[in-house]
């Protein structure tokens, strides 16, 4: 009968720091997490990083998890996959290809939630060999929105990605692909530019919006009443012929309607924001302009 869903989640390598993120889900996270808070609490950053090492030992090529779910590929009928980057994982590689040269592949489906900054065009062949294959791309924002919430992350990169993966799709017998857009405090007020970008060049993708539940400065529903109603007025512009109005984008926003305003999370919000700015030399002004005038008519921040 078999499994009826795997959910891998592939410990925290990643290359990117993306500004909803932390070590705990990237390790390009940890130096700059250690500076800006965590030297206090550790002798060195060796102590710092050797703790945070819980987050990926599972998942590292010389743990023994690999031979035991290697020995159980003809039980499963889907595998999930997230990180980190699962892209970056050898391990995760070698066990597909298992699962192809055991004849396993024709059985399975697969699904990847991945970073739009690694497309590793050998590997990937091996995608064909499964029974349905779903890539979901995090795309936060486009342009500089992409570049300031997926730093280092360079939103020409990612369009290449996106790119080989439609030219992917031509030769796969059955793929779907999706942006995902996590949205949070720092992007929300940019969707209308992210939808506009999708509609234009990449409606053969499909969509999907998620919301920041952790950190709660980031979630959605502390935004303060000024905030809030700026917030709501700018996505109702977005065009109603939207694919995102079909079935996401009330519910973000009847989401944001029922939050309760919490000041502190959202001064919160505002500090980190200025931190990662100041760490990273990237400028909240300057990404998002019209987001920051109505921050500044509205608050004292």
């Amino acid at each position: 009968n078999g499994l009826a869903k795997f959910e891998l989640n592939l410990g925290n390598q990643c290359n990117l720091k993306c500004r909803t993120c932390g070590p705990h889900s990237s390790s390009t996270w940890l130096k700059e997490r250690f500076e800006r808070q965590e030297q206090d609490n550790y002798t060195d950053f060796k102590a710092y990083a050797k703790e945070m090492r819980k987050f990926s030992k599972w998942y590292e090529s010389d743990s023994p998890f690999w031979d035991d779910f290697d020995n159980n590929l003809e039980n499963i009928n889907q595998l999930d996959f997230y990180g980190g980057e699962p892209f970056m994982s050898d391990k995760m590689w070698g066990t597909l290809k298992k699962a192809v040269d055991d004849g396993y592949s024709k059985d399975i489906e697969l699904h990847f939630a991945t970073n739009c900054t690694h497309w590793p065009s050998e590997k990937i062949e091996v995608f064909k060999e499964f029974r349905h294959l779903n890539l979901n791309f995090s795309i936060d924002g486009v342009g500089k929105g992409f570049n300031y919430t997926r730093y280092p992350g360079e939103w020409d990169e990612a369009e290449i990605t996106l790119k080989k993966a439609r030219e992917f799709a031509k030769t796969h017998n059955d793929i779907h692909m999706s942006w995902i857009i996590t949205l949070s405090t720092i992007n929300i007020y940019s969707l209308p530019e992210i939808i506009a970008e999708y509609e234009e060049k990449y409606n053969d993708f499909g969509i999907y919006l998620n919301l920041v539940h952790d950190p709660k400065y980031y979630n959605l529903n502390i935004l303060p009443n000024g905030i809030k109603e700026g917030v709501i007025d700018r996505l109702e512009s977005i065009p109603k012929d939207a694919y995102c109005w079909q079935n996401y984008l009330p519910g973000v926003i009847q989401y944001i309607k029922n939050g309760t305003p919490n000041v502190g999370l959202w001064k919160q919000a505002m500090r980190e924001i200025k931190w990662a700015d100041s760490y990273r030399n990237q400028s909240f002004r300057e990404v998002y302009p019209d987001y920051y005038k109505l921050i500044q008519d509205t608050t004292n921040e």
